[in-house]
């Protein structure tokens, strides 16, 4: 009888024991619930009120350059605050697309805006170095810098940011966020997207361009001036062919193709700058002071137009000539 109430005695602790140890766990759960619940709470209110407070992502669309062409259909001149001319995305060459996604942002086609393996990556790669030694703003970070925020380097930025490169996943297709990105980005010397770039720096439009120069101009965005081929052009040099070995490692092209690239000698134009840009520099003057009269500064400035003069740019240069055999 002692034995059995001893027992029964050893059973009710046991009972009583099993009893706490489950109201312990289930106020735990409860607790982690209500922390979990918390804060995605908190996230979607951080990420609702911040939305509200954000620029209307499709009301976007880059100023580009007003062009003033000759009668015989000679572009005279730029009329520009951001020297920018739009192009679609199928005018833009494969090599020139692949080339940038190879260095500025491999996951691009595969993430939502955010690369968070690319986060993990870099945090590493900056920890084992000791300072800041790569980035991880995807294409689509980026372009939510450029066109809506400042570059000022704080967290309210960094948060906005985020934001505005998902919402910008959500309301375009990866190939208009990639077309709206080489549209608006700076390559330096004053051109802003792919159009003015290859213009600038090898004189033709960017559908013209060979994989070479595609390497070369999509190097130049992450240190405009410090790739720039009007400046150091080897430099620029170097940065190509890293693109181009970048391209190699993720199959764009192959170990041969890179080689030949490398082999080629850049064709870089002399830089022109202000109204040494122009090619009747008195004549686009005179033009772009009617058309701000006319228009405003706004749309002359950023507003793309096309403007058909009625000066013959051929007869101009035989007038000109003339002239100055004469004086």
């Amino acid at each position: 009888m002692k034995m059995n109430s001893a027992s029964t005695r050893g059973t009710g602790l046991s009972r009583r024991r099993r009893s706490r140890i489950r109201t312990v766990v289930t106020v735990l759960q409860i607790g982690i619930l209500l922390f979990m619940g918390a804060t995605v709470g908190v996230g979607l209110g951080l990420f609702v009120s911040l939305s509200k407070t954000l620029p209307n992502i499709n009301d976007f669309e880059a100023p580009e350059a007003t062009l003033v062409y000759s009668s015989d259909g000679i572009l005279l001149g730029r009329i520009f605050r951001e020297n920018r001319t739009n192009v679609p995305l199928k005018n833009i060459p494969k090599d020139l697309r692949n080339a940038t996604i190879a260095i500025e942002d491999k996951r691009f086609y595969e993430h939502s805006g955010i690369d968070f393996y690319g986060i993990a990556r870099a945090l590493i790669v900056n920890l084992r170095h000791g300072k800041s030694e790569q980035g991880a703003s995807t294409i689509t970070q980026q372009l939510a810098r450029n066109v809506y925020l400042t570059q000022r380097k704080t967290i309210q930025r960094k948060i906005q940011e985020a934001v505005l490169a998902i919402l910008i996943e959500h309301n375009f297709t990866k190939d208009k966020i990639l077309e709206l990105y080489l549209n608006q980005v700076f390559y330096g010397s004053g051109a802003f997207g792919v159009q003015a770039a290859s213009r600038t720096y090898f004189g033709k439009d960017v559908d013209e361009l060979d994989l070479s120069e595609c390497a070369m101009l999509a190097g130049l965005p992450q240190k405009p001036s410090g790739y720039s081929p009007n400046e150091n052009i080897r430099k620029a040099t170097g940065r190509r062919n890293e693109v181009l070995e970048h391209m190699v490692d993720q199959g764009y092209i192959t170990r041969n193709e890179a080689q030949e690239a490398e082999t080629e000698v850049p064709h870089i134009i002399a830089k022109r700058t202000g109204r040494n840009a122009y090619k009747a520099p008195h004549f686009v003057d005179y033009v772009a002071q009617i058309l701000r009269d006319q228009f405003g500064d706004d749309v002359v400035y950023g507003g793309g137009l096309r403007v058909y003069t009625t000066l013959n740019y051929q007869m101009q240069k035989i007038a000109e000539t003339a002239l100055r055999s004469g004086v």
